[in-house]
């Protein structure tokens, strides 16, 4: 991060951060340090996408939703239904801004796909990290690793 160009600096439109070491995302990609300096690299309207991988009940998920959301307060979690749910392992984005996202379209195209999924936001969002502690560099541990067999299917 350090070593991008400067002019990058509240110019992107778009910041993916997706990035596992094996199967789990390093703990130092998961504090509010980290998604500090994500955010400064965003323009005014620039959304923030961040792959988290979690298995049921999604504590990890929800620390980091939680996490980020400290950073920028607009924030959705879009992910498959049973995922969503807590009731399985898998993947789940957070979308996150410092302005409303554009999310009108979303619910249909999710719910339409091969896989359905679901868009969180508002409420739903505001209930999904309730009690969910931020994550500082002090604290960040790696995500969630699953279990062997999941990759077999």
């Amino acid at each position: 991060m350090r070593r991008l160009p400067g002019a990058l600096r509240a110019n992107c439109d778009l910041v993916v951060s997706d990035v596992y070491s094996g199967a789990q995302t390093p703990a130092h990609l998961t504090s509010v340090e980290f998604y500090r300096e994500l955010a400064e690299l965003l323009a005014p309207r620039g959304v923030l996408l961040v792959n988290v991988a979690d298995g049921p009940g999604l504590a990890f998920a929800r620390r980091q939703a939680a996490t980020i959301a400290a950073v920028l307060p607009e924030i959705a979690v879009l992910a498959d239904t049973q995922v969503l749910k807590g009731r399985r392992f898998g993947n789940l984005v957070i979308a996150a801004s410092a302005s409303p996202l554009p999310t009108e379209w979303l619910p249909r195209m999710l719910a339409a796909g091969p896989h359905p999924a679901k868009i969180a936001q508002g409420a739903e969002v505001s209930t999904f990290v309730e009690g969910a502690r931020v994550v500082t560099d002090a604290d960040a541990v790696a995500s969630p690793r699953p279990d062997a067999s999941l990759f077999l299917r």
